[in-house]
């Protein structure tokens, strides 16, 4: 579904953590206990599912928590709240909006 297909997706993923870890020089993958991946193609909940098996896979200690990158967008200009209006536009674009619930 993304541009460059699931496996070179985890691998590139994969070498993004292996390095982030190196350079925060953090001990093995057992000290990560959750990612949180806000990502453009995640857009229903198999794309959703599939990350989620795919860190279970090569980090069986850690929870995953996925999300499209609109969700942290509008969540980063609404002090973490869930509650707007954000429209990304770029090489591709989406919109997304959600009514607070009080």
């Amino acid at each position: 579904k993304n541009s460059v297909g699931w496996e070179s997706s985890v691998a590139a993923f994969l070498a993004a953590v292996a390095a982030a870890m190196k350079d925060a020089k953090l001990g093995d993958e057992a000290s990560i206990s959750c990612f949180v991946l806000s990502m453009s193609g995640v857009d229903c909940e198999a794309d959703a599912i599939f990350w989620q098996n795919a860190c279970s896979e090569h980090f069986p200690a850690s929870r995953a928590v996925v999300e499209n990158d609109s969700v942290a967008a509008l969540c980063s200009g609404t002090d973490g709240v869930l509650c707007g209006i954000v429209v990304i536009s770029g090489t591709g674009s989406i919109g997304v909006g959600a009514a607070s619930a009080t």
